[in-house]
């Protein structure tokens, strides 16, 4: 993962915007990564390091008061009836940091899983059949691990689109539960189900996908990163 970081940083990225402030704020933060990632010794700390130093998924402290994780549940249940048994299936990641972490129904859960719960099947209802997903700004791997342990929709291919820095803890994270599934594009497919392709190297990547979806970043993009895309998605094959 050190590896492919430090060649993707190489890459130049297609947008040139360093005055302003949002791309400013998000350079400090991905040279402070870049740093960081020099430190970690093992994937659980690569994993908690992403779940509680980066703005990815703000996860919180399991309160006293659980009754939230119900409410969470009754939500879901309401809004996608029919896919309530994939709740006895799924469940969070078991490495994740402990504190975020609640056991209801004998399954492990977190406030952000049921929000990432709830984006999958939002998506699985509306586009089908589905069988390949592009993820922009994929942060540590949270809603593409769903997708991978989804028993219901069987994904061919799951691409995230991100910062070299990002990727890093894709990588990390999705290797150690998925192995060989997981591939880096360094200029050419790796033929893995999971393909990891750095910002500079996405017009690069041009096979079909059923859905491109983007979950809590293009809200802090700068308008010029926006429109980049929005042009891609022009020209990028999508169904």
């Amino acid at each position: 993962a050190r590896h492919n970081l430090e060649g993707a940083r190489q890459i130049k990225n297609p947008v040139d915007n360093t005055d302003g402030q949002i791309q400013s704020r998000w350079k400090n933060w991905a040279e402070r990564i870049f740093h960081e990632t020099k430190t970690f010794e093992t994937c659980r700390e690569v994993l908690h390091f992403a779940q509680s130093k980066i703005p990815f998924d703000h996860r919180t402290s399991v309160k006293a008061d659980v009754s939230e994780y119900e409410l969470y549940a009754c939500l879901i249940n309401g809004e996608f009836p029919y896919q309530l048994y994939l709740l006895d299936v799924l469940e969070d990641n078991k490495n994740s940091i402990p504190e975020t972490l609640y056991l209801y129904d004998g399954k492990i859960v977190s406030n952000v899983f049921f929000w990432h719960l709830r984006n999958m099947f939002f998506c699985q209802t509306h586009v089908a059949p589905l069988r390949s997903i592009l993820e922009i700004g994929g942060g540590y791997g949270t809603l593409a691990r769903l997708w991978l342990l989804n028993p219901e929709v069987k994904i061919d291919r799951y691409v995230i689109v991100d910062l070299p820095e990002a990727l890093f803890f894709s990588e990390v994270t999705l290797r150690a539960e998925f192995g060989d599934r997981v591939g880096y594009w360094n200029g050419k497919d790796p033929g893995t189900q999971v393909v990891l392709v750095p910002v500079g190297r996405l017009e690069e990547y041009t096979k079909p996908s059923d859905l491109v979806i983007n979950v809590g970043s293009f809200q802090e993009m700068s308008d010029i990163w926006i429109s980049h895309y929005m042009k891609w998605l022009d020209i990028y094959q999508a169904k």
